[in-house]
């Protein structure tokens, strides 16, 4: 599999890898570097994923995106680039895939930070789930999808889900992502080969740091998953916003920047 990465930052500066979430892509984390970069000048070497059948990173025939292959790509793609001990921070998704990678390799990441995690099923899963198999194999779905997102207005239906108000950029970035029927296959993919619970049962397991950042106005994954998700890691600590929805890391990057550098600096804040 040929993976799509960006890279930038101090070539000497400390890793940290960046792994978004379901339906997303690198793209996802523009003004958050930007302003890690602008808080701590030349300190950081970032490495962002395209996770597979999103953004650029195309799967081969046959590859099934379940929570430990695409663990799998995304530790490989550490290997490959020698990032071990890197800082993690992933989105959503983004975050159980490097948990998985803390409870598999453990020591490959230093630390972990998530951004609205979802470690259990979002909301309207009950609904998703049982379809998603069947809409992935529908080959004329992510056709009529994209058409939707093109012409239909399906992007700021599912922009306001997720209870963030983003900006006409931020809109644009992803109205363009969705009109892109291999990348909503890949969306669909992933949704219909998810099964989070062998990683609930593994947390305790978990040695690794973590600290999970939750926005109290999340209508997509409730800041409670990662409440309680902290109580169950050996190392986990849990930072609560009272703004910003599903997606807090583009709609208020300054605020999630100065938590990250908080963190790094001096340990995670106190538990809540």
């Amino acid at each position: 599999m040929r993976v799509h990465v960006q890279r930038f930052g101090a070539a000497d500066g400390e890793p940290v890898v960046l792994v978004h979430g379901t339906a997303a892509s690198t793209h996802s984390f523009a003004a958050l570097c930007d302003v890690l970069e602008r808080l701590q000048p030349g300190r950081f070497h970032f490495t962002l994923i395209d996770l597979p059948g999103h953004g650029y990173t195309e799967p081969p025939a046959g590859f099934q995106p379940t929570l430990p292959n695409m663990a799998t790509v995304a530790a490989a793609v550490f290997d490959a680039l020698g990032l071990d001990g890197a800082l993690g921070i992933g989105h959503s998704a983004g975050g159980a895939i490097l948990l998985d990678i803390a409870r598999t390799r453990p020591g490959l990441l230093s630390r972990v930070i998530t951004l609205n995690a979802a470690l259990e099923p979002m909301r309207g899963h009950a609904f998703l789930s049982p379809l998603a198999k069947g809409l992935f194999l529908n080959p004329l779905t992510p056709q009529m999808f994209a058409w939707r997102a093109r012409f239909g207005g399906m992007t700021r239906i599912l922009m306001r889900a997720t209870g963030s108000v983003l900006d006409e950029a931020q809109m644009a970035r992803y109205q363009k992502l969705l009109e892109d029927p291999a990348h909503v296959r890949g969306a669909l993919a992933m949704m219909a080969n998810w099964d989070l619970q062998p990683l609930q049962d593994a947390m305790p397991m978990i040695a690794a740091p973590v600290t999970l950042i939750a926005a109290e106005d999340d209508s997509f994954v409730p800041a409670r998953v990662s409440r309680e998700a902290a109580q169950r890691l050996a190392n986990g600590h849990f930072t609560p916003v009272a703004l910003g929805g599903h997606l807090v890391h583009e709609t208020d990057p300054d605020l999630i920047a100065a938590m990250i550098v908080e963190c790094v600096a001096h340990g995670p804040m106190a538990d809540v």
